[in-house]
């Protein structure tokens, strides 16, 4: 088992964002606090406007597969 399978539940502060790792297994992101951490609002330049890629499980979850029914869905 790694470190982020599971990990504990996160209280972010105010003003404050928590940001996964397209990698969410192997992704130095919030849920390593003494790298990256909460990002503060002001740090914040834009938005996600579209899905550009996408990978999951396959049917079966013993692979991955390419997402092509996400690509380039616009982001809401």
């Amino acid at each position: 088992m790694d470190f982020y399978d599971n990990t504990n539940v996160y209280t972010v502060p105010s003003g404050h964002f928590f940001m996964l790792g397209d990698n969410r297994d192997n992704s130095t992101d919030s849920r390593v606090l003494s790298q990256i951490g909460y990002v503060p609002l002001e740090n914040i330049i834009g938005r996600a406007g579209m899905i550009y890629f996408s990978v999951g499980s396959d049917a079966a979850g013993t692979g991955s597969s390419f997402g092509t029914e996400r690509l380039g869905l616009i982001v809401r």
